[in-house]
């Protein structure tokens, strides 16, 4: 048992070579007496090493490791491009699990952070609208609570005084003409009383003072301001003796019997997220206890730094429990998506550039498949194409299936490139655009060592200086552009110019994207206009067959850009 579990490991890190490994005690025994483990008659299509499935040959032989070589057969191990066939006892060994792709109730509580803040709605401005010496403060220090009408301060106004002296007057001079025989008289009379009143009124004079003036006729010195709400003030400016403008602000007050709560939601979880829907939160100096409320508006633009949209949930807070600035943890139950086909999580394998699926289709067969997948719920992601309902996915040990995959496609692939083609052995095609001008030529000769440079940071895991590469590579594009070089040379380099320009970026992955663009570019100039030259500079053209890429490179140590540092050395040179 402790054998075959080796076996097994030594198959994953070698490139799980998964078939070939377990079973090459046996092949080889049946290479060296001629026997076909696949059936009589059967063509042996390559021989590759045991203990390295990316060394073949042609010929039977020893492998680096001083092994004999193993026979491949036609048809052994593979149904088709990708496809791939296992032995049934080694799929039991190395645990392989699988799952019936159906149609769920996909559901999602999407846990984040949230913060509290005040109700727009609920903040208030006391000011006044007169000009004047502030002479007393009822309210004078900020968190203070305060009720709807009650008193702030007291302030002293010229103006005021004057202004009450005027009201007088014209009630005096109204009570003296409204007798009067002449209409016209007593009618401005009137006319004068109310304008002075309205005045007072402007003034937030309320009508209890106004009746109180009426009737003792006498002039206070000072303004009573108050409070237009019910909450706590959060901000004061106002203080005994100071002088105060007319609109300036002297208390902000802020009701947080209801308060609003600011939470995060990353992009992916946006499609999840409805106005109206249920969301809980605790905080750290109340375990235990749940507020509850509901998303009342989803901001319509993403927080640059952060990368996620704001979410705004109201909560009740009758006992001020909640205070403004604090954080919460917040969970938004969203609702669940029916009838919707769907994998197990663990089923996908995520590359970067796409998503595999491995489909079990019985008696070891196994089928790569590419999926586009829709949302991500907590276990399972919704599949929009790929897979079919009823088909079984693996669900463990796919990554092992999924390489030997690959392998088999890789090799199918050079095996292809070796096949005699005698129409090409007999006339080689002519080279398309060799007749380029010495101009042109010497401006790609340095966008190869840009082009370079670039593959030596990706292969480093590196982001230096690529933007600054990728911009001279985009100036030199542009005086091919606007000099007299071949058409065919400037689709090419506008082709190049814009692939350069997706190289602006700080996201690795997304600039191995593009450096696969830019190197099947680099690689069309290199066959079609400067085949020769790049030979005899020692241009080397790789292939990765994990990521099915090539490359190239001004030496032949090998520095895969795809896989990076943890990969350098992965990948085959390949003639051009």
């Amino acid at each position: 048992m402790k054998n075959k579990k080796l076996v097994i490991v030594i198959s994953f890190i070698v490139g799980l070579g998964l078939v070939a490994l377990i079973s090459s005690k046996f092949v080889t025994k049946r290479a060296r007496s001629g026997a076909s483990p696949g059936g009589k008659g059967k063509k042996i299509l390559y021989y590759r090493a045991p203990m390295n499935p990316t060394y073949i040959s042609d010929k039977p032989g020893k492998s680096p490791m001083g092994m004999d070589l193993i026979p491949v057969y036609e048809g052994q191990g593979t149904t088709g491009s990708g496809m791939v066939r296992i032995n049934p006892v080694t799929v039991q060994n190395i645990g392989v699990r699988s799952e019936l792709v159906e149609r769920r109730t996909l559901t999602r509580d999407i846990r984040t952070v949230g913060r509290i803040d005040y109700d727009e709605r609920r903040i208030v401005y006391a000011n006044t609208k007169i000009g004047g010496w502030i002479e007393k403060l009822y309210v004078n220090y900020t968190g203070q609570n305060v009720e709807k009408g009650e008193r702030l301060l007291e302030i002293y106004s010229p103006e005021l005084v004057a202004t009450q002296e005027e009201y007088l007057l014209a009630l005096e001079y109204n009570e003296r003409l409204k007798q009067s025989k002449f209409g016209e008289v007593s009618n401005r009379a009137s006319s004068l009383l109310e304008s002075s009143k309205k005045r007072l009124q402007y003034w937030d004079i309320s009508e209890a003072q106004i009746e109180d003036l009426e009737k003792t006729h006498r002039i206070k010195k000072t303004l009573t301001i108050y409070s237009p709400a019910k909450g706590i003030v959060v901000h004061k400016n106002a203080l005994e003796g100071k002088y105060t403008k007319p609109g300036e602000n002297l208390y902000k007050i802020a009701d947080i019997s209801k308060i609003w709560v600011y939470a995060d939601i990353y992009e992916y979880e946006v499609p999840w997220v409805k106005v109206g829907q249920e969301a809980e939160m605790s905080l750290a100096y109340l375990p235990g206890k749940v507020f509850r409320g509901r998303i009342t508006y989803l901001y319509p633009y993403l927080e640059t730094k952060t990368r996620t949209v704001k979410g705004r949930i109201e909560f009740d807070n009758p006992d001020q429990e909640l205070k403004p600035d604090m954080y919460a943890n917040v969970t938004i139950h969203t609702e669940p998506r029916e009838n919707t086909l769907a994998v197990p999580k663990e089923a996908v394998i995520h590359s970067g550039e796409r998503d595999v699926i491995i489909v079990d289709k019985g008696n070891g067969f196994f089928d790569p498949r590419d999926v586009k997948l829709g949302l991500e719920s907590k276990d399972y992601y919704e599949v929009l194409s790929g897979v079919k309902e009823g088909e079984r996915v693996v669900i463990s040990s796919q990554f092992l299936i999924d390489s030997e995959s690959r392998l088999k496609e890789a090799i199918s692939k050079m095996l292809e490139l070796k096949k005699p083609n005698s129409s090409n052995e007999k006339t080689s095609s002519p080279q398309r655009g060799t007749n380029i001008k010495d101009s042109t030529r010497k401006l790609m000769d340095e966008v190869w060592k840009y082009y370079f440079n670039i593959r030596k940071s990706l292969a480093d895991d590196s982001l230096l200086n690529i933007k600054q590469d990728a911009n001279f590579i985009q100036k030199d594009m542009d005086e091919i552009l606007n000099s007299d070089a071949s058409a065919e040379m400037k689709v090419l380099a506008k082709d190049i110019l814009k692939q350069a320009g997706a190289l602006d970026s700080r996201d690795i992955v997304r600039l191995r994207e593009a450096f696969t663009d830019i190197s099947n570019s680099m690689i069309r100039y290199m066959k079609e206009f400067d085949r020769k030259d790049s030979k005899a500079k020692g241009y080397t053209l790789f292939f990765c067959s994990m990521e099915k890429k090539f490359w190239v490179q001004g030496n032949k140590k090998i520095g895969n850009p795809y896989l990076g540092e943890s990969m350098s050395g992965c990948g085959a040179s390949e003639d051009y």
